[in-house]
């Protein structure tokens, strides 16, 4: 028989229903997205920052600067960063870490575009000479420190309950290493043929380009997590059974931290963290005590102490981020492997972990540092590695 208008079915009907499988598949691919664009993103804050390390054998040379001077411009740089951190940590809990992350890119790039005609004259050593010098690389620092928080933020929105989070941050933790080597292959190849101006400018020129990918990227950047559309299906389910709606979670990793251990998301910001971040924070501030003198001064070591000449100097310079990129990729299964359910059995592998980087670091690498049968480039990439 034929269909009357009545009997014919709505056109919607034919449409499959998303299913809680199909809408966790599409959290997969916005993960997959929001790892790869803040990686690209990260990496290029790296290459931005090692372009003063790269050509600090140059301005030695042509400027005759002190190598406190050049070391006092790290410190505005590394001041304004430490700074920056807290403040931008509030900001992208109350604005669009992919609009924090964009503006930090741009600005970072223009101060480094900014900074060879803000360095002082040949023999000039007045504070007002190089207060220009102090105030380009503060504002570096400034428009660097948006970078962590604004991805973390964006991260922990899509890993929250993810059980390969160590595997996925491992990968991604390549971006300060793969940054860092491009840094210094860029910084080597400008200083060589087009001089130490174009190997602290040029870098910049592609920040419109990151940017633009992180326009596109930016349903990924601001989607749900994977537990918030778990928590949609949860609530669409019983919707209309009376049940209980779950309760969505908080994209910024510091307001669960507060929400879980006080209660509300008041109250004083040092109570609420748990003791896990102190022991963490200090770990790091010694890991990070090595890394930056080694990210802002190797090229220059390579240079004064081992004879390279300034752009080959660079390049070998990058056996350090070599090291880096393969520890990288081997901790984060580790770390999932080990973990259990409980923070007493993530905390313990962490800690041997710990120990077996600070014996490589402070007893290996030592060890082999005048050896003869070990050169410098395996040393560099060992050291690398522990770090």
């Amino acid at each position: 028989p034929v269909a009357t208008p009545r009997s014919r079915a709505p056109t919607h009907a034919a449409l499959p229903r998303a299913t809680p499988a199909m809408r966790a598949g599409s959290a997969t691919t916005r993960l997959h997205l929001a790892l790869a664009l803040t990686w690209v993103a990260y990496g290029y804050f790296y290459v931005l920052r090692k372009a003063l390390g790269a050509v600090k054998s140059a301005l030695r040379r042509e400027f005759a600067y002190s190598e406190q001077q050049l070391a006092s411009v790290d410190t505005a740089f590394l001041a304004a960063y430490s700074c920056g951190l807290y403040a931008s940590g509030c900001l992208v809990d109350r604005m669009s870490p992919r609009l924090v992350l964009s503006a930090g890119l741009l600005l970072a790039a223009t101060a480094a575009a900014l900074l060879p005609m803000a360095l002082p004259g040949d023999g000039d050593d007045s504070m007002a000479a190089w207060l220009p010098t102090y105030a380009c690389w503060f504002a570096h620092g400034l428009a660097q420190s948006v970078g962590h928080p604004a991805i973390q933020r964006i991260l922990s929105k899509q890993l929250r309950g993810n059980r390969w989070s160590g595997l996925y941050l491992g990968v991604w933790t390549t971006s300060q290493t793969v940054g860092g080597m491009l840094g210094n292959w860029s910084g080597g190849f400008l200083l060589q043929n087009s001089g130490w101006e174009a190997a602290l400018q040029h870098p910049g020129f592609v920040a419109p380009v990151v940017v633009l990918l992180l326009r596109l990227g930016w349903g990924a950047l601001d989607a749900e997590s994977s537990s918030e559309v778990q928590a949609k299906s949860h609530d669409d389910e019983h919707k209309d059974t009376g049940g209980t709606p779950s309760k969505k979670t908080h994209g910024s990793l510091w307001w669960s931290c507060r929400r879980r251990h006080c209660g509300t998301g008041c109250g004083s910001p040092g109570a609420a963290l748990p003791p896990q971040v102190y022991v963490a924070a200090g770990a790091a501030f010694f890991v990070k005590f090595v890394r930056y003198a080694l990210l802002f001064w190797l090229p220059y070591y390579n240079w004064a102490v081992l004879g390279y000449e300034g752009s080959k100097a660079a390049f070998h310079a990058s056996v350090f981020e070599f090291g880096g990129f393969f520890g990288s990729m081997a901790i984060g299964p580790v770390s999932d492997r080990w973990g259990g359910p409980g923070a007493q059995k993530r905390a313990l592998p962490s800690m041997v972990l710990l120990l077996a980087g600070a014996v490589l670091l402070g007893v290996v690498c030592p060890t082999v540092q005048d050896s003869a049968a070990v050169s410098p480039e395996w040393r560099g990439t060992l050291l690398g590695f522990g770090l």
